[in-house]
C-alpha cells in the first residue's frame, strides 16, 4: 500500500510536470492528444485481460466497473469484483486523468505555484477530516482521499 501511495504522488508529479512544460511551451494543452496516449497506455492491456476473464468464466458484472472505471467506487459499495479488486488503483488514476489536465488548464501560469500548493493544502486536510468522520473504505478506495488509515486487520478488499 506504501507503494500505491507513493506511485501517486510520482505519478502526479510527472503528470503536472508535463502538462505545464506543455501548456508554457505551446500556450495550450492538447487534452484530446493526452487522454488519447493514457487510452491506449491503459485499456489495451486491460481490455484484454477482462476478455480473458469472460472466456473462463468470470461473471461480466465483475468487469463493468473495470472497465468503466469505477471499480474504486464498487469497491466502497461493498462490490466483490475478485481478481479485479486491484483495479480500483486504475480508477484513481483514471479519475486523476480526467480531472486535473482541466485544472491545469485553467490556471495562469503566474498563479500555478500559489493554486496547487493551495489545492494541495486542501486535500491534505479534506484526507485528515475524511480518515475521522468517513468509513475506512471511502478513504482507502475513493478519489477524493486515497489514503492509508486502515490497520491491516482492517483494510477493505
Amino acid at each position: 500500500f506504501w507503494g500505491v501511495m507513493v506511485f501517486f504522488v510520482l505519478a502526479g508529479y510527472l503528470i503536472t510536470r508535463q502538462l505545464c512544460e506543455e501548456k508554457d511551451s505551446t500556450g495550450r494543452i492538447d487534452l484530446r492528444h493526452f487522454y488519447l496516449k493514457r487510452a491506449f497506455r491503459l485499456y489495451p492491456g486491460l481490455v484484454l485481460m477482462c476478455a480473458l476473464l469472460v472466456v473462463f468464466g468470470f461473471h461480466w458484472t465483475r468487469i463493468w466497473p473495470t472497465l468503466g472505471q469505477w471499480s474504486n467506487f464498487s469497491r466502497v459499495a461493498g462490490a466483490d469484483l475478485g481478481v479485479l479488486t486491484h483495479t480500483w488503483f486504475i480508477a484513481v488514476m483514471a479519475h486523476f486523468y480526467l480531472l486535473w489536465p482541466l485544472a491545469i488548464r485553467a490556471i495562469p501560469r503566474r498563479r500555478r505555484i500559489q493554486v496547487i500548493g493551495g489545492l494541495l493544502a486542501l486535500l491534505l486536510v479534506w484526507r485528515a477530516v475524511a480518515i475521522v468522520v468517513l468509513e475506512p473504505a471511502w478513504v482507502y478506495n475513493a478519489t477524493d482521499t486515497n489514503a492509508r488509515n486502515c490497520t491491516p486487520g482492517e483494510w477493505p478488499m
